[in-house]
């Protein structure tokens, strides 16, 4: 999700600095700070309660080029 925050200079210079230091993008320091301030039992509650059940089935993979639009376009289009 992206989202604009307002930061003081300083602030947004040291941690851009530390980013920097530690061979990371400033997006990733930003999210650990953020994940360490939250701590692990908010972020437990914040989970899905829901998961995927992955099904599988059956058959034969379409004979198309996944590399061509429009030739995937062309398969989905004549699916029943």
């Amino acid at each position: 999700m992206r989202t604009t925050l307002d930061l003081p200079d300083d602030l947004f210079t040291a941690v851009k600095k530390r980013a920097v230091e530690l061979h990371q993008p400033l997006r990733a320091l930003i999210e650990l700070a953020l994940r360490k301030e939250l701590g692990e039992s908010f972020l437990k509650l914040q989970e899905p309660t829901k998961k995927i059940r992955w099904v599988t089935v059956s058959g034969d993979l379409p004979n198309i080029d996944l590399s061509s639009r429009k030739a995937m376009m062309e398969w989905a289009q004549n699916q029943p």
